[in-house]
């Protein structure tokens, strides 16, 4: 039994990143639905481009902040963020000349998602600075809410990269603390976490948000479109018809004349209708 359109995009929240119950806000044709993430991911494919300029702000900060306080000790980590600002800069000049990526169009995602959180790992590692559990906090919060509203991917994986990331940060920043009180490193942590769980909340719904609306432009582009064939369809079988009963030169006349576009011949404002069962 078919659905109706309300609902085939009604989104469950819970269940968009659990990979073996079937979602909800999924329409009920299989076929209907692998076109339907075809066009998704080629509508998020066209922001993939703002991660690489995030990016680009983050080398941008960070190697702003420790040029203004040189020392020796910060060259490796000034190495680091040129190159990184090199490859940012030269992913965006790509994707403004709207380079081909039709090999790697499944990879380049997660070559942004790796990019745009390892430089969060080399700014704390070359730092050579203090390392506490809200280190880069701020940046790791902006990449969870990036990966889930840019990133050309299903909200499960975006929900398993952002927890990858944030256990990943929270190590890095947390293996060479040490503080006397038990209790205030708790809390710090215990605030990061619910930080990190409430942005992949409010990722989770912005997700959600976006898929319902681009799953009604979905069917709407296909009722459009499915319209137009049908017209298509009409219009050559209307002109084999013409073509049955009557030569070419003549025919282009007489279409010529119904749509205004006679000067001369043997046709003027001509009405054509079209009768079906006819008994």
């Amino acid at each position: 039994m078919e659905t109706s359109r309300e609902g085939d995009v009604t989104l469950n929240i819970l269940h968009s990143f659990l990979p073996h119950c079937p979602r909800r806000g999924q329409f009920s044709d299989h076929g209907q639905e692998r076109l339907f993430q075809r066009y998704a991911r080629r509508i998020k494919w066209d922001a993939i481009d703002s991660i690489f300029v995030v990016g680009l702000v983050f080398d941008i900060h960070v190697i702003v902040l420790h040029v203004l306080r040189f020392d020796r000790s910060y060259l490796p980590l000034l190495a680091a963020m040129a190159a990184s600002c090199c490859v940012n800069s030269g992913m965006l000049v790509l994707f403004m000349i709207k380079f081909n990526f039709r090999s790697l169009y499944r990879l380049v995602p997660y070559v942004a998602w790796l990019l745009f959180t390892g430089q969060f790992y080399v700014a704390l590692l070359y730092g050579n600075e203090m390392l506490i559990p809200s280190s880069l906090v701020e940046w790791q919060l902006l990449s969870i809410y990036f990966v889930h509203a840019v990133l050309p991917v299903q909200s499960g994986m975006a929900f398993l990269l952002n927890v990858i990331s944030c256990v990943l940060l929270s190590f890095v920043s947390t293996r060479e603390y040490v503080d006397t009180s038990m209790f205030k490193t708790a809390n710090m942590i215990g605030a990061n976490v619910l930080l990190y769980m409430s942005t992949i909340a409010v990722g989770l719904a912005a997700h959600s948000i976006t898929d319902r609306n681009l799953r009604s432009s979905f069917l709407d582009t296909k009722e459009s479109l499915s319209i137009s064939a049908d017209m298509e369809t009409t219009f050559r079988e209307q002109k084999d018809l013409l073509l049955s009963v009557l030569p070419q030169h003549v025919a282009d006349e007489m279409a010529e004349d119904k749509a205004g576009l006679a000067t001369a011949g043997q046709f003027r404002r001509i009405c054509m209708n079209r009768h079906e069962n006819v008994r």
